[in-house]
């Protein structure tokens, strides 16, 4: 296979049988979490395997599968995203993006646990998308744009 993998994060297994070229990173359950796709040039591509699309218009909570993505229609107002504690959930990843509408998009941490160092972080921008992740203490920002 093209290229090198300098470091595997801790707890994450990967399975390289999957097909040339590619890797798959399986959670503790076995699971897909995502894949990535190996270049002659060693450039990673990385596809994230989403559990549900869900689209909402009114404050909830985020539960559910491993990877869930929420498109957040804020017409009706500030729209508030809580998520669940990170200690009873490692290794979970949720993505939000701000749809429609000209309000934010408010992601709140569980009780006193934090987001990348602040209990709770705003999307403002409208289609903007925020990745949160789990690492069973606290939710970890793992992309944004």
């Amino acid at each position: 296979m093209p290229g090198t993998i300098a470091a595997i994060q801790q707890g994450v297994k990967f399975d390289t049988a999957a097909k040339a070229g590619s890797i798959a990173e399986r959670g503790s359950d076995g699971s897909l979490r995502a894949t990535y796709q190996i270049s002659e040039k060693g450039v990673v591509n990385a596809g994230l395997r989403i559990g549900s699309l869900l689209d909402k218009a009114a404050s909830f909570d985020a539960d559910g599968a491993e990877c869930e993505f929420y498109r957040v229609d804020t017409t009706s107002g500030v729209i508030t995203a809580t998520l669940p504690p990170a200690a009873a959930n490692p290794g979970i990843r949720y993505g939000f993006k701000r749809t429609v509408g000209g309000n934010n998009v408010l992601i709140q941490a569980d009780g006193s646990e934090l987001i990348d160092g602040a209990n709770t972080y705003t999307i403002t921008a409208l289609y903007g998308v925020v990745w949160v992740e789990s690492n069973g203490t606290k939710w970890d920002i793992i992309n944004k744009f």
